[in-house]
């Protein structure tokens, strides 16, 4: 998403290269797109049946997807941002989504929350919204509790939803795949 092979090596590098992203979603979304049409593309996907799955960054790009009409089947985002760049009109969600959230996670806005719950609601998607009791952001991630330590941030890995939401994952899956 990045650009040129890009990745984050510190949580400050990391946040400039997203931040550059999220400033021209225009470019963004041709990213996303690009990956898109190169993996229907692909002699051995079945482009009607596609779906997405993202972590952090990656659970809000999933879900940017899903907001703009991408014919994906189903999105999964995990501690991913809601924040919205593109409001979608009812019925312009095709995915079904599943929000898996760590309700510790102070780096996602309570009003960021309550925002999307309404965006979806007001687009008629079906969605779902799974919070994990004490979880905070990156529960999924088992590096997640030394980086928030080594940087001063509010991460940990959480196993119990971690295994949770990645259930979640696979029975939204097996349901439309």
């Amino acid at each position: 998403m990045y650009g040129e092979g890009k990745i984050g090596s510190s949580p400050d590098e990391a946040g400039a290269l997203m931040t550059t992203v999220l400033n021209d979603m225009e470019l963004g979304t041709a990213r996303l797109q690009a990956a898109f049409d190169a993996l229907a593309d692909h002699a051995l996907v079945d482009n009607a049946r596609i779906g997405a799955m993202g972590y952090c960054f990656g659970g809000a790009m999933v879900l940017h997807m899903a907001r703009i009409g991408m014919p994906l089947r189903a999105v999964a985002s995990f501690h991913g941002a809601l924040g919205s760049f593109h409001e979608p009109a009812v019925g312009e969600v095709k995915a079904k989504i599943l929000v898996c959230h760590g309700a510790a996670d102070s780096l996602v806005p309570d009003v960021d929350i309550t925002a999307f719950k309404s965006e979806m609601s007001a687009a008629q998607a079906e969605f779902t919204f799974e919070e994990y009791d004490g979880a905070l952001h990156g529960f999924t991630n088992k590096e997640a509790t030394a980086r928030g330590q080594a940087h001063g941030l509010p991460l940990a890995y959480d196993a119990q939803a971690d295994e949770e939401s990645w259930a979640s994952m696979q029975r939204l899956f097996n349901a439309v795949f």
